[in-house]
């Protein structure tokens, strides 16, 4: 598991699918228009040009990038889940069993849940990605943006 690079991309993450939005990319990835992998491919290339943004705080791409070739081959066999290879970002007061959850505490940036939250098990049920965990105020308490640890969201 990696944080999210805090290095920029030459490109600017700038591309014509990291304007689709969640439903178009679903619909476009289930006709084989684009790939699930092109797709994160391309979110990945956006979160590392923006990480001065600080959206994320953890995102670990060799998983997502896996997880998006798997989605491919699912497709490729006939799978039709509604949300099938499409990345989404949790935000980090949810459990995640495969990447840290901190709440947005220090403190807790190693904690590993044993279990996802039920939501994340729902979403992933529909053939969405984890793409990485959203930044947010610690503890989700208070309207300012201010995290000490990872950044102003």
């Amino acid at each position: 598991m990696t944080h999210a690079d805090r290095s920029s991309t030459e490109s600017g993450g700038n591309s014509p699918l990291t304007e689709l939005g969640v439903a178009a990319a679903a619909a476009a990835i289930r006709r084989g228009d684009i790939t699930a992998e092109s797709y994160a491919s391309a979110l990945l290339d956006q979160a590392r040009a923006q990480s001065e943004i600080h959206s994320f705080v953890t995102i670990d791409e060799s998983s997502v990038l896996a997880a998006a070739s798997a989605a491919d081959e699912a497709r490729a066999a006939g799978a039709t889940a509604p949300l099938l290879g499409v990345p989404l970002g949790v935000k980090d007061s949810y459990q995640t069993q495969d990447l840290p959850t901190s709440l947005g505490l220090g403190s807790l940036k190693d904690f590993a849940p044993s279990t996802d939250a039920e939501i994340v098990t729902t979403i992933k049920g529909a053939g969405a990605i984890v793409f990485g965990k959203n930044n947010l105020v610690e503890m989700s308490y208070g309207v300012t943006g201010h995290n000490a640890e990872y950044g102003r969201c």
